[in-house]
């Protein structure tokens, strides 16, 4: 079973095959940057299970710290995933996107301490100030 997504142009468009992992919340300064909103919510993702399946000419990617890589839409700008250059196996994948994010089972909070003041996190998920 494969689960698709796609951009908000639908000029991207992507699937997974099998289930989405684990996910966060990530209230990481540049997460709140990407996103427009308070956290990000993401989810691992084998990258050998993940693939383009339109639109590949318009992914493009920011180096937005040392060897982290945010791929997104160059026509509309949706975050798709993030590749880490030590982890190349691994996609952080931006569930928004998803047709079904049914499946999507958010597990903690992470980055906590750069969380904006106007939001409240109310349930009783773990909560990390960075990286777990």
């Amino acid at each position: 079973m494969a689960i698709k997504g796609y951009c908000l142009c639908r000029t991207v468009q992507y699937e997974l095959d099998g289930e989405v992992g684990d996910a966060v919340r990530c209230y990481c300064r540049s997460c709140q940057c990407v996103t427009g909103s308070a956290f990000a919510t993401v989810a691992m993702a084998d990258a050998n299970r993940f693939r383009i399946t339109a639109g590949e000419e318009a992914l493009s990617s920011f180096e937005s710290s040392p060897g982290k890589r945010r791929h997104f839409c160059t026509s509309c700008g949706s975050a798709i995933y993030t590749m880490l250059d030590t982890d190349q196996a691994t996609y952080r994948m931006r569930v928004g996107g998803l047709e079904d994010s049914g499946s999507v089972n958010v597990t903690k909070h992470i980055f906590v301490a750069e969380k904006v003041s106007w939001y409240e996190i109310n349930d009783d998920l773990p909560q990390f100030d960075g990286w777990p």
